[in-house]
């Protein structure tokens, strides 16, 4: 028997699904967009005790809540939110997120100097934490690459004019 541990993103919410043979994903359509994701699967002979299946809930809830409270006390004015999605802005040649992309962000806040950057992303910011992290700036790809620094290099490389964004919406990045 396996038992697959569900976490709502938006909610904090848990909910758990037994399959009597190997794992199978339960998550409809209707799940995903309402916010639910599969975040743990334990195999464990014919049952679980259901205080430990409350446990393994409350498990995944506090290491997700944990990984988002740091990011959103951790980055200081590194922090950048487009579209709803959390990224750290980084100098060049360290944490070249998207392979060494160029980006230039523009602060929401007119008072901060746009900031021309590698971005690294972490997700999208789940809804119970919105309120805390709103958007706070646009960032546009400059369209180049920059290529991690060796020690002792000062310059960086240009390597390439590609795009790898990914997933996130290209409207929310400009």
């Amino acid at each position: 028997m396996t038992v697959e541990i569900q976490l709502n993103t938006n909610t904090l919410a848990t909910r758990h699904v037994f399959t009597l043979g190997p794992l199978q994903l339960h998550l409809s359509q209707a799940d995903i967009d309402a916010g639910w994701t599969s975040v743990v699967a334990y195999q464990g002979g014919d049952a679980f005790p259901p205080g430990e299946i409350e446990k393994m809930e409350a498990d995944a809830a506090a290491q997700h809540r944990a990984y988002w409270e740091q990011l959103a006390t951790g980055q200081g004015d590194r922090r950048v939110v487009v579209g709803g999605h959390h990224f750290v802005a980084h100098d060049f040649g360290v944490g070249t997120g998207f392979g060494g992309e160029v980006f230039r962000v523009q602060w929401h806040d007119g008072g901060r100097v746009p900031l021309t950057c590698h971005l690294s992303a972490q997700g999208k910011v789940p809804g119970w934490l919105r309120p805390q992290l709103p958007d706070n700036a646009t960032a546009t790809s400059l369209r180049y690459r920059v290529a991690p620094q060796a020690e002792g290099e000062h310059e960086p490389n240009d390597m390439s004019q590609a795009s790898v964004f990914g997933d996130v919406d290209q409207d929310a990045l400009g």
